[in-house]
């Protein structure tokens, strides 16, 4: 009798469901998964998982029998939050510095760090998640503390990150380490260039 349920019909997946999915389509998750067919007990659910949250987009997946033939896949997306550009190509990058893949004209994100060396990057590759969320706060944080807004960012692998404003001024942050400090220190080199006649265009925090 097991014998015949496991390798009968009647526990075979006919049914395969696809949720919470917003940038990916039902057929991206559905070949991976490869489900369709398979004897519903012979399913390795980690094994499913794992496999799904191999895609760019994927941040976590879970995976659940609904017996005697439908599996329910639910997917929690990554969340594109800046612009990543490497050359001529622009790339959409989540928090923890996953490239997701290239952009499209329909997206509008605030946020673009142009790396300075480096090669061309494809979905799934890794950037500094560092960077990334430095250039957030510099974005947010810059207006209240100094009256500036970020006009741009520059990232290179040994120096980190650099911010230019709308008012013409650079200031490599580097990292995120001692914030705080370092947005104190440029703030109070500010008057005193002003003071002596010194431009001051560029301070490496």
């Amino acid at each position: 009798l097991g014998s015949v349920l496991y390798f009968g019909p009647l526990l075979r997946v006919s049914s395969v469901e696809a949720v919470g999915l917003q940038n990916l389509k039902d057929s991206d998750i559905l070949k991976v998964a490869s489900l369709e067919g398979r004897s519903i007990l012979a399913i390795n659910t980690n094994e499913v998982k794992g496999q799904i949250e191999g895609l760019p987009w994927v941040k976590e997946a879970t995976v659940k029998r609904s017996f005697p033939h439908s599996v329910v896949i639910m997917v929690v997306e990554r969340e594109p939050i800046a612009l990543w550009k490497v050359g001529g190509t622009m790339s959409l990058v989540d928090q923890e510095g996953v490239i997701l893949g290239p952009t499209s004209g329909a997206r509008d994100l605030p946020v673009i760090i142009q790396q300075l060396d480096g090669k061309v990057l494809k979905p799934g590759d890794k950037v500094s998640a560092d960077a990334v969320n430095l250039a957030i706060r510099l974005r947010e944080t810059l207006p209240n503390i100094m009256g500036l807004k970020a006009k741009g960012f520059e990232y290179l692998t040994y120096g980190g990150l650099v911010v230019e404003t709308d008012q013409g001024w650079r200031a490599r942050f580097g990292d995120s380490e001692n914030f705080d400090a370092k947005l104190a220190i440029r703030k109070a080199i500010l008057p005193k260039a002003q003071a002596t006649c010194l431009k001051g265009s560029h301070t490496d925090l």
